[in-house]
């Protein structure tokens, strides 16, 4: 035998002697030692006949709901529960009377992993922080025939189940035996909140679902002659009728939300413009294309991005200028979105552009903006946004940032340094963009020289105030 063996041995025995030294108490323990793999789910019941408060304590500290292992009130006694089991759980674990620690039990836990033959010491940090995150469960865990005689499985309980938004919605969770069912959130534990009620048979009642309650919720039953704990995960979809997607306006450049109820587009002659109609919804929606002119005929060329957006693509001209709609609907009920479509005039684009200030990871600029039209400013299409699209000369790929136009310089930030970028601007009506720039190159500073400018600058200031407060005291 190894020297590893037997040091795993001579733990193993020392662990349970403490657990078998204290059968003299009158605590009830399902069991006073086990011998398991890393993986495993295990229960143990702690419990005093005369019904008095119980409480677990393990080589790092006491233990409580929010712990791992942690520790759940049952009908059987306070449950000490590892899910799974780790190698690092190795010790003993102590149940006493709440009100008199002198009275107690000791469980003796050993795991080991059968593949590994080296001596493992615990060196992990303390475990039982104070966390509301339950740990990952894996894969359904059922007892198999061959390992026990008489298994707890889970029959008729899919693993998704469905109901309609506002309804009073039962989850449904059963298994071979009449035991009791506890219910979990995945990644919440025990705390249901009061919307969800738990009810006989294995039944949850979720009050007026929302679809805040699209969620994974967990069943769990511990069989008490063996501490084995199988569970379910079980994913709740509410189904609802089509909603709108709502984004943020941005503050920053001006820009209005994606979704409106009724959009006006405008598209340039002879381009293509694209009409977007996105919604929430479940099951997924069909989509219907209307415009006021042309009913149910072909009206352009439909695109289907995923399962909750369709795009109407229009080659824009006179005949093309229309009210449009689009109607997305399921089984509970549709929603309508309104697009009012007319030729837009192109903006004028920028004059040039100028170098302000240069650092290791930003470049200010001074755009130059075109004369004001009034024309435009009449018809809505004066340039109301800056685009500045830029990209690192070694590279393909062209980043772009949106100012509003009414900024003094526009600030490019998060840019590398000792980099030569390529810089064009264009400005941004509502109805597109206008021809870009010539391109410009511009170097960020290397970051070393940007501390020594900063030096440089601050020595300056002290020379000065040391010559300013010399000319004072003579």
């Amino acid at each position: 035998m190894t020297f590893s063996k037997m040091m795993k041995h001579e733990r193993m025995l020392v662990l349970i002697l403490a657990a078998i030294l204290d059968l003299a108490n009158g605590l009830y323990l399902s069991q006073s030692s086990v011998n398991a793999e890393p993986g495993k789910s295990l229960a143990i019941s702690c419990r005093d006949p005369g019904g008095q408060q119980v409480t677990w304590k393990g080589p790092k500290g006491p233990l409580h709901a929010h712990t791992r292992p942690k520790i759940q009130d049952t009908s059987i006694g306070k449950l000490l529960i590892f899910t799974p089991t780790s190698v690092h759980d190795t010790g003993n674990y102590t149940c006493s009377l709440l009100n008199n620690k002198n009275e107690f039990k000791v469980f003796a836990l050993v795991v080991e992993d059968h593949k590994d033959t080296t001596f493992e010491t615990d060196t992990s940090t303390n475990d039982y922080s104070n966390t509301n995150t339950r740990p990952h469960r894996g894969r359904d865990h059922e007892n198999s025939p061959d390992s026990d005689p008489d298994p707890i499985y889970f029959k008729d309980t899919p693993e998704v189940q469905r109901g309609k938004e506002g309804d009073n919605v039962t989850i449904r969770c059963e298994i071979n035996k009449p035991l009791k069912l506890n219910w979990l959130l995945e990644d919440e534990g025990e705390n249901l909140g009061p919307r969800y009620k738990p009810i006989g048979d294995g039944l949850l009642i979720i009050s007026a679902s929302r679809t805040e309650d699209n969620r994974v919720f967990i069943c769990e039953v511990v069989k008490s002659n063996t501490g084995k704990v199988i569970h379910k995960k079980i994913r709740f979809i509410v189904e609802h009728k089509p909603i709108t997607v709502t984004y943020p306006y941005n503050t920053d450049t001006g820009e209005p939300p994606v979704w409106a109820q009724n959009d006006e587009v405008y598209g340039f002659q002879g381009e293509n413009v694209n009409l977007t109609c996105e919604v929430e919804a479940e099951p997924p929606p069909t989509f219907e294309w209307r415009s006021s002119n042309q009913g149910h005929k072909k009206i352009g060329r439909v695109i289907k991005e995923g399962t909750h957006k369709s795009i109407l693509q229009l080659k824009m001209s006179e005949e093309t200028v229309d009210k449009y709609q689009c109607i997305a609907s399921n089984k509970h009920g549709k929603l309508k979105k309104f697009f009012d479509l007319q030729i837009g005039v192109r903006p004028d684009p920028p004059r040039n552009i100028q170098l302000v200030s240069a650092g290791s990871d930003n470049i200010e600029l001074k755009i130059e903006k075109p004369e004001e039209n009034e024309e435009a400013i009449d018809n809505g299409m004066d340039p109301r946004w800056m685009n500045v699209f830029y990209r690192n000369v070694n590279s393909e790929d062209w980043d772009e940032q949106i100012f509003n136009i009414t900024l003094e310089t526009f600030n490019l930030t998060e840019l590398n340094s000792s980099t030569m970028y390529e810089i064009m601007a264009a400005t941004r009506n509502v109805a597109g963009l206008s021809a870009l720039t010539n391109n410009t190159f511009i170097e960020t500073k290397n970051a070393g020289s940007v501390q020594i400018d900063n030096l440089s600058f601050l020595s300056v200031v002290m020379v000065n105030s040391l010559i300013l407060l010399t000319s004072k005291l003579a």
